[in-house]
């Protein structure tokens, strides 16, 4: 949770310095990425211990609970986008770059598809990843320019655009389910709030 609020702050605070004027004539996909993400009868969610998939029961019980990705002590993850079959997200460090990553919705492993300086944004438009790959800053530190790049689904194809990716994050893209937390001990617990109840996804 610490490290979630600290890069939502960090990319706050760094968008809101940005000129107009390198937005002003920018042609801009626009992505939400959420925290938690609720496809059918089947929950994702992004949380400190790993990123997690929930099978629910028609009562809206947990089914069955499978992390599909395992926690870091260095890293975070945060800014889920499902698509097709498949989980994107963004990996963040401090002082590292940021790497858009990829990982199946029924598991197995990650996949590294770009590593992005500063801001770490992206966005998904049809078959196409959009993501700021650096920017460039004038003598105060202002930001002068983006440099975008687009590339395939995969990971493939990496190329340079014009387009500017777009990213709005929401918690959660169904009312009523989102991530929590609660300490036991020395230990602190992610949950999964759901309307039925509460789900323990792991603790560290």
């Amino acid at each position: 949770m610490k490290k979630k609020l600290a890069y939502l702050l960090i990319l706050a605070v760094a968008v809101s310095f940005i000129p107009t004027s390198v937005f002003a004539q920018a042609t801009k996909v626009k992505s939400t990425t959420y925290g938690v993400i609720k496809s059918g009868k089947t929950v994702y969610c992004a949380a400190d211990t790993g990123i997690y998939k929930v099978k629910l029961k028609k009562n809206g019980k947990p089914k069955s609970k499978k992390k599909l990705v395992k926690m870091s002590k260095k890293y975070g993850y945060q800014d889920m986008i499902k698509k097709g079959k498949y989980i994107y997200f963004l990996k963040s460090a401090a002082e590292e770059k940021t790497v858009i990553c990829r990982i199946k919705t029924s598991g197995g492993k990650v996949k590294t598809l770009a590593k992005m300086d500063g801001l770490g944004e992206y966005a998904i438009k049809g078959s196409k990843i959009y993501y700021i790959d650096e920017y460039e800053t004038d003598s105060d530190d202002v930001l002068t320019k983006i440099c975008c790049k687009v590339m395939n689904l995969d990971g493939s194809s990496k190329k340079d655009t014009d387009i500017l990716p777009v990213q709005k994050y929401k918690k959660s893209n169904k009312k009523g389910y989102k991530l929590d937390y609660t300490a036991s001990g020395n230990k602190i617990i992610d949950l999964l709030r759901t309307p039925k109840g509460k789900i323990t996804l792991g603790s560290y």
